[in-house]
């Protein structure tokens, strides 16, 4: 069953319509954003792309490129930019060539898509619930090994660095092994959340030292613009040419592009909103787990993932819109049932109004029965 791509968070328009709020009064925990907001020079990054509107954006976003290169240590040719990560994520799979996919599943529903797009054969590794579902865990690395191996070539591993909606990353290390058995085989880093969640940038120089790894991020998450839609990939030129070749003529806005280049060059509002999700999330996922009927996963970044006793956290979401709060279900195909919830985690104020909605749900149900 092909997912539908807008199965995702974030569908504030959507959510208002059935809440009966405006999208202003929504609070919405089914996207994972920066809790600390935009940073503070956006309106001057929109004015720099407002007054290039009149010509045609840079189809090669070399002010951006550049930006990026001096940020993390690679030549310009290295990166390539688009519309949000989504979108290289997306274009992918077909870009390579690749004839089966391996990812991990639980994991973000975009990877299944675009495997599914290009017709590769998918092979889908369980995450064990019992281990955390951790993707770093010694049965899950051995499961993938083998699937990843097995696999018919050419092979792409598309895999979460931390993994959404659970947390958790492979080690390089094993990643790195894995790709010198196979010189058929690609392995594709998402480290869409990696600020957030106090990773390094590790993860980059192994796109030199190996022309099969490919890193990619995300621009909206850690500085709470999902709205102007920018990501990056970072690889080597030849892999980024065959990518180049499934995105649009002009890949990102002139917007976007303005606003790539300053977050590169601001290296302090990545770690306020990493301090901010440290100290909150921890305590937000106590403060859930003392609810009760409910088991909560940590995941390093800005969002929990729920495991309610029962399967019927469909219920708990619909009695939680009522009170205009929006969070993240799940479909079968996404490796999660009707047991789970993914909150993100925003403000000390935010949280503590969620906290409160729920223990108002809470009391008006019996579970094992019905809302």
């Amino acid at each position: 069953m092909l997912i539908d791509h807008l199965s995702h968070g974030g569908r504030t328009f959507e959510f208002a319509q059935r809440s009966g709020l405006t999208e202003d009064e929504l609070l919405d925990f089914s996207a994972n954003i920066n809790p600390a907001g935009p940073p503070p020079w956006l309106s001057d990054a929109l004015a720099e792309g407002l007054s290039r509107v009149a010509r045609y954006p840079d189809p090669d976003a070399a002010r951006a490129r550049t930006a990026a290169a001096e940020r993390f240590g690679l030549p310009p040719e290295y990166f390539l930019f688009a519309d949000g990560a989504d979108a290289l994520i997306f274009a992918l799979p077909r870009a390579l060539g690749v004839s089966s996919v391996v990812l991990a599943s639980p994991s973000y529903s975009g990877y299944l898509r675009a495997a599914q797009r290009s017709l590769a054969r998918i092979a889908a590794v369980a995450l064990d619930g019992g281990e955390g579902f951790s993707s770093s865990s010694p049965g899950f690395l051995a499961r993938f090994s083998e699937a990843f191996l097995a696999a018919p070539g050419p092979v792409l591993a598309l895999l979460g660095a931390p993994n959404n909606p659970v947390g958790g990353a492979p080690p390089l290390s094993a990643l790195s092994a894995l790709l010198a058995r196979r010189d058929d085989a690609f392995i594709a880093l998402d480290e869409s959340f990696a600020e957030l969640a106090g990773r390094g940038e590790e993860a980059f120089a192994l796109t030199q030292d190996c022309g099969r790894f490919l890193v990619i991020r995300s621009l909206t998450k850690t500085w709470a613009v999902p709205g102007l839609r920018v990501g990056y990939i970072a690889a080597m030129p030849a892999v980024l040419a065959r990518l180049r070749a499934e995105l649009p003529a002009w890949p990102i806005s002139s917007f976007a592009e303005a606003f790539a280049v300053r977050a590169f060059q601001d290296r302090e509002f990545p770690a306020r909103g990493a301090s901010l999700v440290a100290a909150e999330a921890p305590r937000f996922a106590r403060a859930l787990a003392r609810a009760g009927g409910l088991t909560v996963y940590e995941s390093g970044a800005n969002f929990l993932l729920l495991e309610f006793a029962a399967p019927h956290a469909a219920k708990v979401a619909e009695a939680l819109l009522a009170r205009g709060i929006a969070v993240r279900t799940f479909a079968a195909e996404e490796g999660l049932d009707d047991r789970f919830m993914r909150v993100a985690v925003r403000t000390r104020g935010e949280n503590e109004r969620f906290l409160e909605a729920l223990a108002c749900v809470f009391a008006r149900t019996t579970f094992g029965g019905s809302l």
